[in-house]
């Protein structure tokens, strides 16, 4: 009798543990409270959600999903956000205070007093060579030593000063904007102030290079990085779109312009006719130019306001490769550079059975690689085509309807063969390692829940 009820309960033991083991280790994770907001790198995902007015946030593999860490935390109660840096995480650990977490264990390894809430559109954080630099205090910049916790310099701003960009270093300078004062260069070692430039209106961001500081507000224009003063001939009348090796693409109301950054001097341009759509990546040296004339033109001038697609080398102002509408073929698209790959959209057919055709070419020969094609629906007059995802398995496209941007769908496809797979009924929050993160979020709970990319196919 005995030796029954033992192994009875050893029975009960082992279940209870088996339970825990897959509860832990389980395709679905569930948590009570709000989510306010996820982001992944690399083989981890981290989550804040609210519960009872508490915020927390917590760490968790990947594929497959797995926490790893929870620890409750302050920060904005609506929008927060952590920011991460290599093996830290940004974050406000407790209220008035910005930390570093170990992004492997949650612990805080270093925080200082700061009226800085991040949120995901926060500035005035930067973390560089074991150095934090941030705002602190009531309203000043702060430099820390990460491992000593010992305050390096302050700088104090203005009552009326905010941040309009994001920290900056080059060299041994540390710049940051304001719309108010411009910007302020100071000595990286002990904060003191160098320079500064007169007050830029509407100062949006500034980029830095070896020698030139490229400031975007309501005109474009070039500091010299060791002085502040100007480079530039005259400001350039524009916005910045693309950064590339020494260039900068900037778009005026009437052209596309490429200025080399040291002098602002133009190099070459493209007009904006019809509605020209600018892709361009700092990887690759090339500009892509979409150009959609979507009023129908007279047959005399029709065969000049064709839907196409031209790529320039950016550093010699060559038109290398154009995809040109006929009368079979339409242009959509170029989706952007990928890598070393980008691909054009078309469509094709007759009005009742429209196709939208992907190709995939290479940025090195040119060359088209693969083809994909799914139907385009006969209510659709104006779409446009986005490159989603793509990895050795899968690609994903997603379909906007231009002229109602909340009507969007997904198709998948296999990426080596380009076979249709379905259109999908969305597309995960997270993708990683051939896995999907689908958040199911509610008013008082989410769900987290493992799939692959074919579990979102639509059932027929």
């Amino acid at each position: 009798m005995k030796k029954e009820l033992l192994s009875e309960r050893l029975f009960q033991i082992l279940l209870v543990i088996s339970l825990l083991f897959c509860i832990s280790c389980s395709e679905t994770f569930h948590k009570n409270g709000k989510m306010l907001f996820y982001t992944s790198e690399k083989d981890t995902m981290f989550v804040i959600y609210q519960k009872d007015m508490q915020n927390y946030l917590f760490a968790s593999t990947l594929s497959p999903f797995s926490e790893k860490w929870e620890r409750n935390i302050s920060g904005h109660p609506g929008t927060p956000a952590v920011k991460i840096f290599g093996d830290l995480l940004a974050c406000n650990c407790r209220k008035d205070y910005v930390c570093l977490l170990d992004r492997e264990t949650g612990k805080t390894v270093f925080e200082a007093a700061s009226k800085l809430v991040f949120s995901p559109e926060s500035t005035g954080f930067i973390v560089e060579n074991g150095r934090v630099y941030t705002l602190c205090e009531e309203n000043s910049i702060c430099a820390f030593d990460i491992e000593s916790g010992e305050k390096i310099w302050e700088t104090a701003l203005n009552a009326e000063e905010t941040l309009s960009a994001e920290f900056k270093i080059e060299e041994n300078l540390f710049f940051y904007g304001t719309e108010i004062s411009g910007i302020t260069a100071a000595d990286l070692s002990d904060g003191k102030t160098l320079w500064k430039t007169e007050p830029l209106e509407n100062l949006n961001d500034f980029h830095t290079f070896p020698e030139t500081l490229l400031v975007d507000y309501d005109f474009i224009d070039g500091f010299a990085l060791s002085t502040g003063e100007s480079e530039w001939l005259q400001p350039y009348a524009g916005k910045v779109r693309c950064i590339n090796d020494g260039f900068v693409i900037a778009q005026s109301e009437e052209f596309f312009s490429v200025l080399f950054v040291k002098n602002g001097q133009e190099y070459w341009s493209y007009p904006r006719t019809g509605t020209t759509i600018l892709s361009c990546n700092e990887e690759v040296s090339l500009a892509a130019f979409t150009v959609r004339n979507l009023d129908q033109q007279s047959s005399e001038t029709a065969e000049n306001y064709f839907d196409k697609v031209y790529i320039f080398d950016i550093s010699t102002g060559e038109r290398i490769f154009e995809h040109t509408s006929d009368i079979n073929v339409k242009v959509i698209n170029i989706t952007g550079f990928s890598g070393s790959t980008f691909y054009i959209a078309t469509e094709s057919g007759d009005p009742e059975n429209m196709m939208v055709n992907i190709e995939k070419y290479s940025t090195n020969s040119l060359e088209k690689e693969l083809g994909f094609s799914f139907p385009k629906g006969t209510d659709e007059p104006e779409i446009f085509i986005t490159l989603v995802h793509s990895d050795a398995e899968y690609t994903v496209f997603k379909k906007t309807n231009i002229l109602n941007p909340s009507d969007i769908s997904f198709y998948l496809f296999e990426s080596e063969s380009g076979t249709l797979l379905g259109r999908m009924t969305g597309f995960p929050e997270v993708v990683y390692g051939g896995k999907a993160v689908d958040i199911i979020d509610y008013d008082d709970y989410f769900n987290i829940k493992e799939k692959n990319l074919s579990d979102f196919l639509e059932k027929e």
